[in-house]
């Protein structure tokens, strides 16, 4: 077996492994964006609950209806926060997704080269064995004979 037969083996690994980075890394963006969107939900959620305390202190509610309110509001509040945080480590997944992937398209593409090389390589190669033998059958033939 030649070195780039063989070498065509290693780049279809290589090109598997960057199939599953770049997989792995646009799940990682879509987890992102959807925890984003989330957020953006909650955030939402939480401003219009706001404006219906307001009104509600505002009417003079009784106490217990307040203490309500705020107590979901708090709620809200750390939810938001917890989104907050899950979208931070979502970003931090996501670029540690995209460095594997980029590597491992890197690495893909070096391989490809060398596999590439190794063909031309070959090829020249087989050129020249085929010229030498051209030249003996023609030497050979070419002789006089006595």
């Amino acid at each position: 077996m030649t070195k780039s037969r063989r070498m065509l083996s290693v780049v279809r690994m290589a090109k598997h492994k960057e199939q599953d980075s770049a997989r792995s890394f646009g799940l990682a963006q879509k987890r992102l964006a959807d925890a984003r969107k989330l957020l953006d939900e909650l955030v939402v959620y939480r401003d219009e609950y706001m404006e219906s305390y307001s009104a509600v202190f505002s009417s003079g509610a009784a106490l217990g209806k307040l203490q309500e309110y705020r107590k979901f509001l708090g709620d809200l509040n750390l939810a938001i926060g917890a989104q907050q945080q899950k979208i931070a480590q979502g970003n931090r997944i996501v670029n540690k997704e995209k460095r594997q992937w980029m590597d491992s398209y890197s690495r893909r593409r070096v391989l490809s080269n060398v596999q590439t090389r190794y063909e031309g390589q070959e090829r020249v190669e087989s050129d020249k064995r085929e010229q030498r033998e051209l030249e003996q059958l023609t030497q050979r033939y070419s002789k006089p004979s006595f």
